[in-house]
């Protein structure tokens, strides 16, 4: 698939400070797949059968290489029960960022979380999957995907992103600044 342009919402100074960096970190979730647990259950231990797409309830979501390599690793060291947070982390990382397709949704995904240091970012992108989360969701607008980040565009303010581009003429305006900007500025 061509790229495209993405949202996706940043809060936290981690995250904040992750979407400053070049190359943008992936995107990671607290569980990893369901179906490395049955390969690794089996005795299997070869890398390559632990598939990098990978079910996670019930959706086929596809995994960075560094997500196995973590799972074989940590796997080897202790039982998969006794995983802490950070290390089921480190087996969930997502070949791409989470990230929505349509401004209504990061909008939307905003609103529910009430936080005032969310962003949403405005990125050119390559689709990999859908993301798990809102995976079922009957709005095409608010499903997610997980996006390979190509071009970094800008960053607003949840308030400032609605006025600018959720009202009649905010389709237009949307096209006019990801035209104008050269990827770097107010991002």
């Amino acid at each position: 698939m061509s790229d495209a342009v993405y949202y996706r919402l940043i809060w936290q100074p981690e995250l904040h400070a992750a979407w400053d960096k070049d190359p943008v970190p992936n995107s990671t979730h607290n569980f990893y797949p369901s179906d490395w647990k049955d390969v690794w259950d089996s005795g299997e231990r070869e890398p390559n059968s632990f598939p990098l797409a990978a079910k996670v309830m019930g959706i086929e979501t596809v995994f960075h290489d560094n997500a196995r390599k973590a799972f074989l690793e940590i796997a080897t060291e202790k039982k998969l029960a006794d995983f802490t947070q950070q290390e089921t982390a480190r087996c969930s990382e997502l070949d791409g960022v989470c990230a929505f397709v349509h401004p209504k949704g990061a909008y939307n995904y905003a609103v529910e979380h009430d936080d005032p240091s969310i962003r949403i970012v405005v990125f050119e992108g390559e689709y990999v999957c859908v993301c798990h989360e809102g995976a079922n969701s009957d709005d095409p607008e608010m499903k997610s995907h997980v996006v390979r980040v190509k071009k970094k565009l800008f960053r607003r303010v949840v308030p400032q992103f609605a006025q600018q581009y959720l009202n009649d003429s905010g389709g237009d305006q949307l096209l006019n600044d990801i035209q104008t900007k050269d990827g770097t500025s107010n991002c």
